[in-house]
């Protein structure tokens, strides 16, 4: 005959509590004290410091880390370590350890990069990555897409079992009568979850996110007052460049190729003709472009293009528009480019755009508050080293940085206008004319830069002489401002580093 067991003793009870919440043993003084109270308030009081313990987390993570098939690892032959996994792992302890409501719990962890694009929402989102991975899918089309099925099969499987207690991979290859999901149910659900994919992203820790923009409204404070002091100067000559002692023997530079987009778009230098597409169209000496489907594409390269300088004369649309390329170079597919694109990553600013941001940075310059009412210049040098320098009107836009660079193949890339690369959509799409650009295959200096915008654009008024032109106390304040302009984002691209977390 079966019979109840007994109740625990006080020393066997707290070391059961103890293992159970946090999965360590208790301490002597712990033990002896209950033994010397075992009641009911100093039970729950034993209880309540567990549960307020950092290693309750860390112990009841264990669980739900392996319902979630978490591992530091990638599996399959190679097995290779990951190394940026353990933000999700900690996150997860995180979460248990501040009593996360179970909604958000789950919402964070399937879609935690969208309802929070920062470092906390992605480490949630890690969910989706922390299962195996397989690294060698073969060299051939068909077992790459093979392998992305059973990718999508596993995650699948996860989000079902995990969060609806149900199996739904069975459906992949057909229909079970009386199971609950059809394989079209399946394949409707791995759609939605087909946009994830394996790798490492940066975000800024939270330290550096609250410094940056303090540091950003600093710089763009100086720069609207250097950017006062060059209107005024600009003002007081009415526009007219003679009126002042201009600097003698400018440096002039042909270019490679050249668009005027007056009766054709053809190179004006070189061969690099183009050829509209959609809805682009020439008038009254611009290229239009509708932010749809219109753009323009030349031939092919002639020549390697290492270093280079792209440069051109636009006239917006909209200054509120975000992500259009004005001038890019591309492989022939778009897969990589160069590109001088306006609003992506920063509203109201300008970029250089290349693939993945593989080679952008911010340039730290002001924000654009005029180009939808009069052209301005725009060009951004590349040089062989990997230095990229914007320049608006002639002037430096911001600060140069240093990054990776990409040689552009002849044969295998082309120039595009009013894209920021192929294919045509989305956000990549210019509105706005294009009046005129160039393409040089060198990084130009600033001089000539210079020469270039005054050249192309009447009655343009170098920065030199707009300074030469100002009172003495104007021009004092005018260089303490660069200098300051000048340490503030170096200042700023050096926290930008060292606040990066992957």
């Amino acid at each position: 005959k079966l019979t109840h067991s007994g109740s625990a003793d006080a020393r066997n009870l707290i070391r059961r509590v103890y293992f159970d919440l946090i999965g360590l043993p208790p301490s002597p003084e712990a033990v002896e004290a209950f033994v010397a109270n075992p009641g009911d308030e100093a039970y729950a009081a034993i209880v309540d410091q567990l549960l307020a313990s950092p290693q309750y987390g860390e112990r009841w993570a264990q669980h739900w880390l392996d319902v979630v098939r978490y591992g530091e690892s990638g599996g399959f032959e190679r097995n290779e370590p990951r190394l940026n996994s353990w933000p999700y792992r900690d996150w997860v302890i995180r979460a248990l350890n501040d009593d996360m409501p179970y909604d958000q719990f789950v919402r964070k962890q399937l879609c935690g990069d969208l309802l929070q694009p920062d470092i906390e929402g992605a480490s949630a989102a890690g969910f989706l990555v922390a299962g195996v991975h397989n690294t060698v899918v073969g060299s051939s089309e068909r077992m790459r897409k093979l392998a992305r099925q059973d990718e999508l099969e596993e995650l699948a499987s996860t989000v079902g079992q995990t969060f609806l207690g149900l199996t739904v991979s069975c459906a992949r290859c057909h229909a079970h009568k009386f199971d609950p999901v059809s394989s079209k149910e399946y394949y409707q659900f791995i759609s939605a979850l087909d946009g994830v994919n394996h790798g490492d992203r940066e975000f800024l820790i939270p330290e550096a996110m609250a410094k940056l923009p303090e540091m950003k409204q600093e710089i763009d404070r100086f720069e609207k007052e250097r950017l006062k002091l060059l209107t005024s100067a600009r003002e007081s000559i009415d526009g007219k460049k003679a009126s002042v002692e201009t600097s003698p023997n400018r440096p002039v530079v042909q270019p490679i190729s050249s668009w005027n987009f007056d009766q054709d778009m053809r190179d004006q230098i070189g061969n690099l003709h183009g050829e509209a597409v959609g809805e682009a169209k020439l008038d009254n000496g611009a290229l239009v472009v509708d932010g749809k489907g219109a753009y323009v594409r030349t031939t092919a390269l002639e020549t390697p293009l290492e270093e280079k300088t792209l440069e051109a004369w636009i006239l917006l649309d909209n200054l509120d528009q975000q992500g259009g390329g004005v001038i890019s170079v591309e492989t022939n597919e778009g897969g990589n480019f160069d590109a001088i694109v306006y609003g992506e990553q920063e509203k109201r600013r300008w970029m250089a755009g290349s693939d993945s941001f593989s080679r952008t940075k911010s340039f730290m310059g002001a924000e654009e508050n005029e180009a939808d009412k009069v052209p301005v210049h725009v060009a951004i040098t590349y040089t062989k080293e990997g230095l990229q320098t914007g320049y608006r009107n002639g002037v430096a836009y911001g600060q140069s940085y240093q990054t990776g660079r990409h040689v552009f193949k002849p044969g295998k890339s082309h120039v595009a206008f009013g894209i920021r690369h192929l294919p045509a959509g989305g956000n990549r799409m210019l509105v706005g004319r294009i009046l005129r650009a160039n393409l040089y295959d060198r990084a130009l200096t600033a001089e000539e830069v210079a020469a270039s915008a005054a050249k192309g654009e009447p009655g343009y008024i170098p920065e030199q002489d707009l300074v030469a032109s100002m009172r003495q106390q104007d021009q004092t304040r005018y260089q303490t401002l660069k200098e300051n302009l000048a340490q503030l984002r170096e200042d700023f691209q050096e926290t930008e580093k060292n606040g990066k977390r992957k």
